[in-house]
């Protein structure tokens, strides 16, 4: 009887254990990852630019999570179950923080005079904008230094990706350790 008493405090306290997530984490870790992306599209000039929606998502979970660490990973689709703004992050000019809704409404627009829907009236609403970008929020593992962040891109109808970005905080500075396909289509 004490055994299995021990077994469900020790449960209890192991789940109070797991970290809280914090303003200033989130938003430093997405930075990392859009400073990442920023390098990449000033050595790329020639390719389109990107609309970063500001809805936090994960799309397809059940896909990824293959050789992540499993809190990290749940802790991900925890705070993700629903849509949540994305922290204040400073951008690059290749990326254009988008109210989700104004990209819906692009992608679904109709009225006299006007047919074009999905990525007909996306490219029509944002022409220089190869596709939309998501990031979802991070999750952490239980002692707060791994960050595994879901990367999305979505350019047409069977265009598009998920990655899972792992950080690890260093002496206070999170670094991207890897990259990890979660789905291409």
């Amino acid at each position: 009887m004490r055994i299995v008493l021990v077994a469900i405090i020790f449960s209890v306290l192991s789940a109070c254990a797991t970290i809280k997530a914090s303003a200033d984490d989130d938003a430093a870790v997405l930075s990392v990852i859009m400073q990442n992306r920023c390098a990449s599209a000033a050595k790329h000039p020639e390719q389109e630019s990107g609309v970063l929606s500001d809805q936090a998502v994960v799309f397809s979970p059940s896909l990824g999570g293959i050789g992540l660490d499993d809190t990290a990973f749940k802790s991900l689709l925890s705070r993700n179950e629903s849509a949540h703004q994305l922290p204040r992050l400073e951008l690059c000019s290749a990326y254009e923080l988008t109210p989700h809704k104004k990209i819906e409404a692009a992608m679904d627009r109709k009225g006299p005079g006007n047919g074009e829907t999905g990525w007909e009236g996306f490219h029509k609403a944002f022409p220089k904008a190869g596709g939309i970008f998501y990031l979802s929020l991070p999750g952490y593992s239980a002692d707060g230094t791994l960050a595994i962040v879901q990367v999305s891109t979505a350019c047409d109808d069977l265009c598009g990706s998920a990655f899972y970005w792992t950080l690890r905080k260093i002496d206070g500075k999170w670094i991207l350790e890897k990259s990890v396909r979660g789905w291409v289509s």
